[in-house]
């Protein structure tokens, strides 16, 4: 059984950059790019799934 972790992904509704610096959309989408090419059992989300709120 393979199982994978992401954390603190710091989502964002919108391309607005994270600390006025990183738009975070691409890098999310290349982690679970990477997760879903392992193809793992189960993934589990931690830590802070969004950055506001």
């Amino acid at each position: 059984m393979l199982l994978a972790q992401i954390t603190d992904l710091h989502m964002r509704r919108d391309d607005t950059p994270m600390s006025g610096e990183v738009v975070t959309r691409p890098y999310i989408a290349a982690a679970i790019d990477a997760v879903n090419d392992w193809a793992p059992d189960a993934v589990f989300v931690s830590g802070d799934l969004t950055d506001i709120g």
